[in-house]
């Protein structure tokens, strides 16, 4: 580069670079168990809805202006078949801690092997790394309607629930 206006002056290039990042994870307890609880007297039903809410969703985004303006996490079941009868529904609460323009949660999510979405809306942003950061995860177990009939104790099942953050 040739020097600007004085001769004591002299002008150089430096380059600003900003990754790209597209990270999520699972926090918490990450190996949960949900079980249908047993009447404990003739003529009872199961429990009909069991819940847990020990996982936590920790997220960072660097958006794309134009290629990914905002991203999206979805979730499915990877592994393992839900048994019949029951159904699976996963909700994000609202984002704590991080900074950014946080997601927004999509509500009660019944999952599948089907990706459904989970958090939409995700600008730049990280949510902060670890359990009470993020959107906490709330699962819930709970009987179909008129699905008694298809309860079968040997259809218990461990599930792998996959996330995926994308534009």
């Amino acid at each position: 580069m040739a020097p600007v206006g004085d001769e004591g002056e002299f002008a150089h290039a430096l380059h600003v670079q900003i990754p790209e990042v597209s990270l999520v994870k699972v926090v918490g307890t990450t190996s949960l168990s949900l079980a249908l609880l047993a009447p404990i007297e003739a003529g009872e039903s199961v429990t009909t809805t069991v819940v847990d809410s020990s996982c936590w969703l920790n997220y960072s985004v660097i958006k794309g202006g134009v290629t990914r303006p905002r991203s999206t996490i979805r979730a499915r079941i990877t592994d393992g078949v839900l048994p019949d009868g029951l159904r699976l529904r996963v909700v994000a609460g609202s984002a704590t801690g991080g900074d950014g323009q946080l997601g927004v949660p999509g509500g009660a999510v019944e999952l599948s092997s089907a990706e459904q979405n989970v958090i939409t809306a995700i600008g730049s942003s990280y949510t902060g790394k670890g359990e009470g950061q993020g959107h906490r995860l709330l699962y819930e177990l709970s009987l179909k309607k008129s699905g008694y009939d298809q309860l079968d104790f040997e259809q218990s099942e461990t599930l792998e629930i996959t996330y995926t953050i994308s534009d």
